[in-house]
């Protein structure tokens, strides 16, 4: 991040300031071949309706509606501010992206409950709380360009616990996140029962927390039960991949001390 992008982040800590922010990059829509430039930046209060919108074009053009939570404008507005902020992609004017990130604090919906973290560690969580693309620009990166906004605003903020769900019958979304560095860590019922797996991520961390390659299982995405008992006895979650049932999670369970130092001097005694 340049000196420029630092500052502008800076003045991210007034929960006022919209345009505290910017990016830019070029996207291109589907059947399209030129590039279009596209302006990142957070979405501002006066622009309620066009994320409301957006948000709803996505919903009604699910063949599953489950795959997607359906949010209310009141809960939209309330990521403009009150709980956190909400990141859009423009372009020509229009709004074509968005993610948002909540501060949940004390409120119920906290996600770091369904980790679970420790009560006096809830203060530091940001929740992923909602993000679609426009069908016509899917394909740019732009949920991995959003986040990584996500992320620096959370940092700023004092918060490093960063936690979303994802559905499972959703693995394009799953895998994204995945490879940004989450982990599955749950599974629950979530939104009136829907099943949703629990990623987090410790924003602290440069990478993840290794994982010992001979514990690594594969297991279709949609088996709540199995999940259900790996990830209660410390599996995570890192990548989907494709098996003979059809898309599954490759779970694995954090490498010892021991089992990464003993990696460490093998490597030490190949050079």
């Amino acid at each position: 991040m340049g000196q420029g992008q630092m500052a502008a982040m800076d003045r991210c800590s007034n929960r006022g300031d919209f345009d505290c922010w910017t990016e830019r990059c070029m996207v291109k829509a589907a059947g399209q071949t030129a590039l279009q430039p596209c302006e990142l930046r957070f979405v501002r209060p006066d622009e309620l309706g066009a994320l409301v919108a957006l948000h709803r074009l996505v919903h009604a053009n699910l063949e599953s509606k489950e795959v997607f939570r359906f949010d209310s404008e009141t809960f939209m507005q309330q990521h403009l501010g009150r709980r956190g902020r909400t990141v859009g992609a423009f372009t020509d004017g229009m709004l074509i992206g968005y993610a948002a990130i909540s501060f949940p604090g004390d409120d119920a919906d906290n996600l770091g409950r369904d980790l679970p973290l420790p009560d006096d560690e809830l203060a530091y969580v940001a929740d992923y709380d909602g993000s679609a693309v426009h069908p016509a620009f899917r394909g740019n990166r732009l949920q991995q360009k959003l986040t990584d906004i996500r992320h620096d605003y959370a940092l700023l903020n004092g918060r490093f616990h960063i936690l979303g769900t994802v559905s499972p019958i959703n693995p394009v979304s799953l895998g994204n996140f995945l490879a940004m560095g989450c982990r599955v860590r749950n599974i629950k019922r979530k939104y009136g029962g829907d099943l949703r797996f629990i990623i987090y991520r410790d924003l602290r961390d440069a990478a993840p927390q290794p994982l010992e390659s001979t514990t690594f299982v594969d297991v279709v995405l949609t088996d709540e039960n199995r999940h259900a008992r790996l990830l209660h006895l410390g599996f995570q979650g890192f990548r989907v991949v494709e098996s003979a049932q059809g898309p599954s999670l490759r779970l694995g369970l954090p490498a010892s001390i021991d089992a990464m130092e003993e990696r460490s001097r093998s490597a030490a005694g190949s050079r």
